[in-house]
């Protein structure tokens, strides 16, 4: 048996494989990264989405302009009780502005 000199001078050794296993697995975040990934790959998600902006949008319109209308019926039903305060407490300043005084 004789000795070979390439193969113990030049031979090099495989590197170690890399091998991590994380402690802590979140499932939640797993599930989350891929339905972001598919929705990425779906354009009917994109479509969906924006149609769902877009309805909020308009119910939000509706309930603001709804909201308006009640405030000022508000305003104007507290307008005529204070004016009616005001004609029984001081009737004749009324009568002095309906005679032209």
């Amino acid at each position: 048996m004789g000795f070979n000199l390439t193969s113990g001078l030049f031979s090099t050794s495989k590197p170690r494989q890399f091998n991590y296993r994380p402690m802590y697995y979140d499932e939640r975040k797993e599930r989350l990264e891929k339905m972001k990934a598919e929705a990425e790959n779906d354009k009917t998600y994109v479509g969906l989405q924006r149609g769902f902006l877009t309805e909020r949008r308009e119910q939000s319109k509706l309930r603001r302009a709804s909201l308006d209308k009640i405030s000022t019926m508000r305003f104007l039903m507290i307008l005529v009780i204070l004016i009616a305060i005001l004609y029984f407490i001081m009737p004749e300043l009324f009568q002095a502005m309906w005679a032209g005084k």
